[in-house]
């Protein structure tokens, strides 16, 4: 505790007269007991602050270098159908029945009429057959497919056949579309007039 004297005089007499006071300090642990939880909230709140990482220029070359470029996927979800170990797909767009037309390498043919065949052990099928006559309804993206188990090393002659034309252009655009057992594809585009049939490609199986 401080003393401080204070100097007062009485008006009766004129007399001086000297009064200590004593006042009371504010006690130092009272501060203490203040801050200490105060610490305790700081604390806690850094502890939970999220770190911002400042984000660096990427340069051209470091951008190059990590981006990864995946290989273009070889499958088959567009196309209807079985795959096989081969398969051989016609693609056309209109309501025009088209047929596919398949011999294998022991000279027997698969279409329409004649659905599956087997040569040296191993078999084919034609398992989509689109917008024909008995079809329940005709469809602008049609497809026909046919696929082998275990083909036969040889060749195969793929034709396409115009059964009935229904639209009013004069040629009818297709695509033949050839998969391997690999996964290799390859397209052979064409054009077949009303009643035409074409031989549009000779695929040789290895």
């Amino acid at each position: 505790m401080q003393s401080e004297n204070t100097t007062f005089y009485n008006t009766d007499d004129n007399s001086e007269h000297i009064l200590t006071v004593k006042r009371k300090k504010f006690p130092w642990w009272v501060l203490l007991f203040l801050l200490i939880p105060l610490f305790f909230v700081i604390k806690y709140q850094c502890a939970n602050e999220v770190a911002v990482v400042p984000q660096t220029d990427t340069t051209k070359k470091d951008t190059v270098e990590n981006i990864v470029v995946e290989e273009p996927k070889k499958d088959d979800k567009q196309f209807q159908g079985e795959g096989g170990d081969l398969r051989i797909n016609l693609q056309w767009y209109s309501e025009t029945d088209l047929d596919i037309k398949v011999t294998d390498p022991c000279g027997e043919e698969i279409r329409y009429k004649k659905r599956t065949a087997t040569c040296n052990g191993g078999s084919g099928k034609l398992d989509v057959d689109a917008n024909a006559d008995s079809a329940p309804e005709y469809t602008m993206t049609p497809q026909e497919n046919v696929f082998f188990t275990n083909p036969s090393k040889g060749d195969y002659i793929i034709k396409v056949h115009c059964y009935e034309k229904r639209e009013n252009k004069p040629i009818v655009d297709f695509n033949i579309t050839i998969i391997d057992r690999k996964g290799n594809r390859k397209d052979f585009p064409g054009k077949v007039k009303q009643g035409e049939t074409i031989t549009v490609t000779t695929w040789k199986e290895e």
